[in-house]
């Protein structure tokens, strides 16, 4: 049978580590930081991301990825924030517990630490 594609954009192949947050309601406010989740991005595209996590993650519901920056990028602290809604989510590995998600992205945003020393001493 022919598989219909449902991918908007094309898929870059990108194993990370990640963290995942989940939303304390049903907008992309109010993160809940008691419930990080560690998993691993799978591949992303422009518009969504796959992911594996030992938790299923309900269809619908908004989750943060925090996404560490390169070890070789210098910004230790710095990490890459990508806002999403889970569009599906499914068993991939039985006695594991392993689930793969598939995310779409809504917001993305880059968090590193600014060096204030850059811009100078303040004008008088």
């Amino acid at each position: 049978m022919h598989q219909i594609e449902r991918r908007h954009s094309p898929r870059q192949n990108k194993a990370a580590p990640i963290l995942v947050l989940l939303s304390s309601g049903n907008s992309l406010r109010g993160w809940d930081k008691k419930q990080i989740i560690p998993g691993k991005m799978c591949n992303q595209s422009e518009d969504g991301l796959c992911i594996e996590i030992d938790r299923c993650l309900p269809p619908g519901s908004n989750v943060r990825i925090e996404i560490a920056f390169e070890p070789d990028s210098g910004l230790e602290a710095g990490y890459y924030i990508r806002d999403g809604l889970v569009r599906w989510c499914e068993m991939i590995a039985a006695p594991a517990g392993r689930f793969g998600a598939g995310i779409k992205i809504l917001r993305k945003v880059i968090q590193a630490p600014v060096l204030t020393s850059r811009f100078g001493r303040p004008a008088p």
